[in-house]
């Protein structure tokens, strides 16, 4: 494959590239990819590989429902960034950073781990890794396949692409009919099942976590509004229809979970400017309106506080984040436009009436303002839809085992 032999010159370049991202102090993680210790990894084993946190929460689901069909096998858990390492720290595998896509590298470390299976979760796909593996006569499988319609459309005027990034997969597990037909459209002749949405099918936080925050922020005015996963663009519009819900309800409250909770200073500095109390969730403070949350895994517990939910990546066309993990807790959802990536669960929670799409400040403001007037209708309806989406891990599971016979 010519395309293969010219990314494989290419990523010649990454190696120094990297040298000078992890010499220059910009990221330790760089060095750590470059020669990841697999000293003590088991040999055989099942890799799964996962881009950050959600992905790997994910990877989580699945390794411990993968765990209980095929009980004697290793598994090892591979990561791309700091904050991913962090969560796959707390799962019983093997983990590791993943190694960068320099091919040399990647023969070196299908030699020494020699995995029985490979397992990719949605869109982290590099080529050196997947066709050295399938040289190497590993099975590759890849679940929770994502690809937006913007994405297709790009790779449509790349057939090569298409090629070099899915061909080397013996199976791909589908969470939705609309991204199999995607990547039927762009001519992929590898199998597909549609299993569902392994990220929708996560157990829901510790009642016992929930009710800690809940303890530590009961200084919190109501009602609160949890703003998850959100973006540049996004806090413009949310805290505009705050201020407005405020002028109607004093004691409203918010708690804003940036997608990089490294943006917490920048969030806070401009709410201060809004003249909004508002505090970081690292060092809360009595009287703040606003918490911006700058930790990584409490989201979904601080879901369980609130009264309604915004999820984000979805006024800015970014496809949105999970609208289920709201839902699976019986709080009402709101969410942008933008919503390609969760597309199906989107209109499923606007036709229950377990959530409402808003384009705008007032549209947004309408829709916290009728979900809090039958917020308990709206949060079972929210949690019916949650329910309806349950059971993708265990058919990915059983999908990927049969590769190992």
């Amino acid at each position: 494959m010519i395309s293969l032999y010219l990314y494989r010159c290419l990523s010649w370049l990454i190696p120094p590239l990297a040298l000078i991202r992890g010499l220059g102090g910009r990221s330790s993680l760089a060095l750590k990819r470059l020669a990841p210790d697999l000293s003590q990894a088991p040999a055989g084993g099942i890799w799964v590989h996962g881009l950050s946190v959600g992905e790997v929460g994910a990877a989580a689901a699945f390794i411990q429902a993968f765990r209980r069909a095929h009980p004697d096998q290793e598994i090892l858990l591979s990561t791309s960034t700091a904050w991913g390492l962090s969560r796959a720290q707390k799962e019983r595998a093997f983990v590791f950073p993943a190694p960068y896509d320099f091919y040399p590298l990647i023969k070196r470390v299908i030699a020494r781990l020699r995995p029985r299976l490979f397992v990719a979760l949605e869109t982290d796909l590099w080529p050196n890794l997947l066709w050295g593996l399938k040289a190497a006569g590993v099975p590759l499988a890849l679940i929770n396949a994502r690809i937006s319609p913007a994405s297709a459309r790009r790779l449509k005027r790349f057939p090569f692409l298409v090629e070099l990034l899915y061909g080397a997969f013996d199976l791909i597990c589908l969470p939705s009919k609309s991204v199999g037909d995607r990547l039927a459209w762009l001519g992929l002749k590898v199998p597909f099942e549609i299993t569902g949405n392994i990220k929708y099918d996560l157990s829901p936080p510790d009642e016992g976590k929930i009710s800690s925050l809940a303890q530590e922020f009961s200084f919190l005015g109501r009602p609160l509004i949890v703003a998850g996963s959100t973006h540049p663009g996004e806090e413009e519009i949310l805290i505009e229809a705050f201020v407005r819900l405020r002028h109607k309800k004093p004691r409203a409250s918010l708690i804003l979970c940036p997608r990089h909770p490294e943006r917490a200073t920048e969030l806070l500095a401009w709410l201060g400017q809004k003249n909004l109390p508002a505090s970081r969730r690292s060092v809360p403070q009595r009287g703040s309106a606003v918490v911006v949350v700058d930790t990584m895994g409490e989201l979904w517990a601080f879901y369980g506080l609130a009264d309604l939910a915004f999820v984000g990546g979805t006024l800015v066309p970014l496809g949105g984040h999970n609208l289920l993990e709201p839902a699976a807790l019986k709080v009402p959802v709101t969410f942008g436009p933008y919503v390609s990536a969760v597309k199906e669960v989107a209109e499923e929670l606007v036709e229950s009436g377990g959530g409402l799409k808003a384009r705008e400040v007032s549209d947004l403001l309408g829709a916290w303002q009728r979900l809090l007037e039958g917020r308990e209708k709206a949060g079972k309806a929210a949690w019916s839809v949650f329910r309806r989406h349950q059971g993708a891990t265990a058919r990915a599971v059983a999908a990927v085992g049969r590769l190992l016979s």
